[in-house]
Formats: structure tokens, C-alpha cells, sequence
């Protein structure tokens, strides 16, 4: 049975150019550059300074605080200094380290010692010490909700499989590959948790990878806690609140979270980072993400290190075939558009985009001609187009009254309006208490 929620969209998923790709690994970046702030949470504080030699995966800067991620060297080497520069978070403090030594981390067993001995206690910390954040939207510290928390109670695991988001096909070549190892993470998930049942939402319209997980699933007797279920091919059903709707019929109201209702939520590369933390002792220094758009030579999926610049990930990727229309770091529908090439790699970096004039164009903003589509496929139920037309006069008010704050931003909105008007983007400005806003006429 389906729990269908509201609005949603279909837009075209373009995941042919890298849908039947293997995992491949690019080069260790020479100069490698680790933002302090890589998640949503508090920048991490340094420990290290201009001149330190560091070992891979060592920890070069500590997660002090509620919310806040440990970082570690994704090279060998020397850090030749700490600056401002750029990154998907504006210009942030960068630990820059040029590689040079022997590596220690990588392709090497470390502990393989029996996780199922360890407590919960033991388990979470190495999660923590592992500098584990949530690997999509914008990679959260495990920890900063609460789901992690040894004396927090959670129910369910909700596994996100939904694969709706175009263009990026990691996460189903992750399944496709290393089933094994995910239905492993799951189970220490399940353990960290204390929860007694895990659900892994698959799109209806995947059978490739509810059979792949069926098969994982049945080479476990250990494993029974594990179902799955199927939700609608509907954007955005991997959301948070939706997927937790869709698996298990569970409302999540307005200014809770999926840990205040009992339910932890995460995606399959957060779930194999877990399991080699737990398993191999692995700082999380690399990860798997999508290099796709119709300007980029070799679109692929490609195991990079945390750090290596996007310009460089490019070049490595048989470069760009001519000026790309825009570069997008995540989704077409919830990422970050840059101009700067020389951006690093973050945690929670789960795609680049390199798009043509035909994937990017979207139109020239016009005014709203109230057609309503933005009301329709809003998953949360708002009037987008009521909250713009409140602020392009100032009304800030008048804004509130229609509640941008419980927005999700998934850009359904923004994609269906047919005056193209950045509906999504001056909800997100409202909310940052960014005031300073002139959309023009709406």
C-alpha cells in the first residue's frame, strides 16, 4: 500500500549518462583543500597549523560542538597555510595541505574487528571520531539531530533508495555493487540506535534495486529486522517528511523533525561511510558522487577525495566539451550554482553538474500570471507564489502569514512555474532573514 503524499513532481531524470556506469577512482588531488565548515552545522576548529606535517586521515581540525564534524587530512603531507577562499558555503577558512609522503588510510584493512561486541557507547564514538556527517542535502553531523545519541530513542531507520533526483545515480551504483556492505551498515545503524526496525524506501518504478537488496537481504539471517518498501516515483519522495509519510504513514508536523517522531533518516552513502568506520576505523576522506551534464567529457561516477577541487575533477573527467551554461554542486533542483572551478569537494557533496544551454535554461523571469501550479505541487501544502508576491512589496508580514518557514526547499516550485520566477530562492532568502530582496515584479 502507498502513502502518497501531496504535489510532487516528475521532472526528467537524465540519469542515462551515467546510470550503467562503474565506480571509478580519480587521482589524489596534489594540493588538497578541506573547508572548516563542511556541513550545516558550526565550522570545525583547527588543530593543526601553517607548517604541520599531517598523515592521511589524520585529524586536522575537531568538531567542538552540537552540530559540528571532525576533519581529517585527505592527503599526506604539509599544510602550507589557512585562508579564506571560496567553497559552496561562501568564503570560509581552508586548512590547504600539499601532498607528500606515504599513505596510510587508504585501500587498507585497519580494524576488522568485530563490531557486534561493541557497545552502543563504543559504535557512536567511532561515528563521531570518524567525522561521519549525512552524505546528501547538506550533510548534517550524524549527531546534530539527535538520531545518534545513545540516550535518544528512535523506532524506525528509514533507508533513502528513492533515486528521484536527476541526474545523480551514485547512491543505485552503490546499491548495484556493494549491497552486502550496506545491509552490514544498516544493521550497526540499527544497533547505534537501539531501534527495532530498519525500511528501505526504493522508487516503484526500480526493480533493479529492490531486487539487488532482496538478494543482499536473504544472504543475512541476521537481517530480519530489514524490509523493503516501495514509494512513488514522485520528486521529492526521498524529502525528509515525505519519505517518512511514504514508508511508514507517519505525519511529522510542523516544527518537528524525523528524530523528534522517533524515525532517523539517511542515505545509502552515509550508511556505507558507517559501516567502514565502524569496520575499517576510516575517517571520512573520499566519497562517491556523480560527474554529469551534457558538458562534461566522461560523465561517471567516481570516488574523489574530500578537498580535491571541482576544475580538477573536471580536467580528470575528459574535460569540458565547451563553457559549460552552468555548474551545479547536489541536484538540479536543491544544489548550489557556482562560478569557480577552483571549489573544493565537501562531505556532503553528492554530485557536480556540468550543463549545456539546453539542460540550464530555464527563461527570463516574468510576472506571475496566478496559474496556481506552484500551489499544486508544493509537497507541504503552501502558496509559494502568495509568500513572493508578500515580499516583492515589502510585506514581510504578510509573508509570514502563509508559513515559508515549514518550506522544504525542493525546488518543486521554482521548476513548475511557467514565469520562471525563483519562487524557491526568495523563500530561502525569507527564511535566512536575508531582507534585501527585489525579485521584480510577481
Amino acid at each position: 500500500m502507498f502513502h502518497a503524499f501531496k504535489g510532487g513532481i516528475r521532472p526528467p531524470l537524465r540519469k542515462e549518462l551515467t546510470g550503467n556506469s562503474s565506480l571509478e577512482n580519480l587521482s589524489v588531488p596534489q594540493v588538497c583543500y578541506l573547508p572548516l565548515k563542511q556541513d550545516s552545522g558550526n565550522p570545525a576548529v583547527p588543530v593543526v597549523k601553517a607548517g604541520d606535517s599531517v598523515d592521511e586521515g589524520e585529524l586536522v581540525a575537531a568538531g567542538e560542538c552540537a552540530g559540528s564534524a571532525n576533519i581529517h587530512a585527505s592527503v599526506p603531507g604539509r599544510v602550507v597555510d589557512i585562508a579564506g577562499l571560496p567553497t559552496v558555503y561562501g568564503v570560509q577558512p581552508v586548512i590547504i595541505i600539499e601532498a607528500e609522503g606515504a599513505f596510510g588510510k587508504t585501500g587498507k584493512a585497519g580494524n576488522t574487528g568485530s563490531w557486534e561486541n561493541l557497545s552502543r557507547d563504543e559504535l557512536f564514538k567511532k561515528v563521531r571520531d570518524a567525522g561521519l556527517v549525512r552524505l546528501s542535502g547538506e550533510g548534517c553531523a550524524c549527531d546534530l539531530d539527535g538520531t545518534y545519541r545513545p540516550d535518544k530513542k528512535t523506532d524506525t531507520l528509514i533507508i533513502n533508495c528513492t533515486a528521484v533526483e536527476p541526474y545523480i545515480t551514485s547512491d543505485e551504483i552503490l546499491i548495484r555493487t556493494h549491497a552486502e556492505e550496506i545491509i552490514e551498515g544498516i544493521l550497526i545503524a540499527l544497533k547505534i540506535l537501539d531501534a527495532s526496525k530498519a525500511v528501505i524506501a526504493v522508487n516503484d518504478r526500480n526493480s533493479d534495486a529492490a531486487l539487488t537488496i532482496a538478494g543482499a537481504l536473504g544472504n543475512r539471517r541476521s537481517a530480519s529486522a530489514i524490509t523493503i518498501k516501495k514509494i512513488k516515483n514522485r520528486y521529492p519522495a526521498g524529502a525528509e517528511k515525505q519519505i517518512v509519510f511514504g514508508t511508514l504513514g507517519r505525519v511529522i508536523k510542523s516544527g518537528q523533525t524525523a528524530a523528534g517522531a522517533g524515525v532517523s533518516v539517511h542515505d545509502v552513502a552515509t550508511i556505507f561511510a558507517l559501516r567502514e568506520a565502524v569496520v575499517f576505523d576510516k575517517p571520512l576522506i573520499e566519497r562517491y558522487i556523480t560527474v554529469s551534464g551534457g558538458m562534461i567529457g566522461i560523465p561517471g561516477n567516481y570516488k574523489v577525495r574530500i578537498g580535491t577541487r571541482i576544475g580538477d575533477i573536471a580536467e580528470e573527467c575528459g574535460g569540458l566539451k565547451g563553457k559549460a551554461s552552468r555548474v551545479i554542486i547536489g541536484g538540479t533542483l536543491t544544489g548550489t550554482a557556482v562560478t569557480d572551478m577552483n571549489i573544493p569537494v565537501v562531505k556532503g557533496t553528492s554530485a557536480i553538474l556540468f550543463l549545456s544551454d539546453g539542460e540550464a535554461y530555464a527563461g527570463e523571469s516574468g510576472t506571475c500570471i496566478r496559474c496556481g501550479r506552484c500551489i499544486r505541487v508544493c509537497p507541504m501544502g503552501l502558496m509559494p507564489c502568495r509568500i513572493a508576491s508578500a515580499l516583492s512589496r515589502g510585506d514581510m508580514t504578510g509573508a509570514s502569514d502563509f508559513h515559508p518557514e515549514m518550506c522544504i526547499m525542493c525546488g518543486s516550485c521554482s521548476y513548475i512555474c511557467p514565469a520562471h520566477i525563483p519562487l524557491v530562492h526568495l523563500i530561502n532568502r525569507f527564511n535566512s532573514k536575508d531582507y534585501e530582496i527585489n525579485p521584480g515584479p510577481v
